[in-house]
């Protein structure tokens, strides 16, 4: 996960302490994290010599294109009784706090002004279900959202073939399976400035990272992000750089790098 933002740091202390008393129990070689080096680096700086001693790599989560594939938006769209006109944007994930669903709904009361039909699909469960409920129905929102409920894999997908745009509100995230999935099925993005996303969104090309959890500038992103004519390249060929394919050989360097540090020290 993303430890780098503070808003939820006091949340993780007692997660990254026994991080650091089962660490010094293991003795690792090397620690591989799903994570951003910001994000590692934010994590080291609260630690401070907890984790000094261990190298930490960065290695991004991996997307199975057998699993997430583009697949044509109008026959998906006709197949789950959507409508072909409406703009449908798709967030996937676990519903808690953390994944910004609040950020969701404000954008979407701002979006609902501005277009004549769209529809925002929640894809997946949680703590949070009624809570999205009812601040849906207070923003006058509740016949524009859908909760799903949680979906096998093959279902998830379709939905995403569905949408429009995928987006993500979360506060923190270590590297997005969800955002991923997105790109493997060669969609949009507009997520806010979590781990990975600089390296998963071209701005402008296929999405936009939001700096603030400001609902407006989040709405106008997803605006822009529909109009990106490359982005379906873009986002496929992203996706193909963290593939299942690539894991192994992926891990073998890792494993190479690892070799290479802790003879160095050793020699020291």
């Amino acid at each position: 996960r993303d430890w780098s933002s503070d808003v939820c740091s006091s949340d993780l202390r007692p997660f990254e302490t026994y991080l650091v008393r089962v660490l010094e129990t293991l003795r690792p070689d090397a620690i591989i994290a799903a994570a951003d080096d910001q994000a590692i680096e934010g994590l080291r700086s609260r630690l401070g010599n907890g984790l000094r001693r261990y190298p930490i790599h960065s290695f991004p989560t991996r997307v199975d294109p057998k699993r997430f594939f583009p697949e044509d938006k109008n026959c998906v769209r006709a197949e789950m009784a959507l409508s072909q006109t409406q703009i449908v944007l798709a967030a996937t994930g676990r519903l808690c706090w953390i994944k910004g669903w609040d950020l969701l709904l404000d954008a979407l009361s701002v979006l609902a002004s501005r277009v004549p039909s769209i529809k925002l699909i929640f894809v997946g469960d949680g703590e949070d279900r009624s809570k999205v409920i009812n601040r849906a129905k207070e923003l006058n929102l509740g016949h524009l959202i859908e909760i799903t409920g949680f979906l096998p894999q093959h279902e998830v997908r379709r939905v995403m073939n569905s949408a429009d745009l995928c987006v993500v509100g979360s506060f923190n995230e270590g590297w997005s399976l969800a955002m991923l999935e997105a790109l493997a099925c060669g969609k949009p993005l507009v997520s806010t400035a979590v781990s990975g996303a600089t390296h998963l969104i071209r701005q402008g090309e296929n999405g936009f990272i939001v700096a603030t959890r400001n609902a407006t500038a989040y709405a106008d992103a997803v605006l822009r992000a529909l109009n990106l004519p490359q982005a379906a390249g873009v986002s496929l060929g992203i996706a193909k750089q963290y593939s299942v394919d690539s894991l192994e050989a992926d891990l073998a360097n890792v494993d190479r790098k690892s070799t290479r540090l802790n003879s160095s020290h050793a020699n020291i």
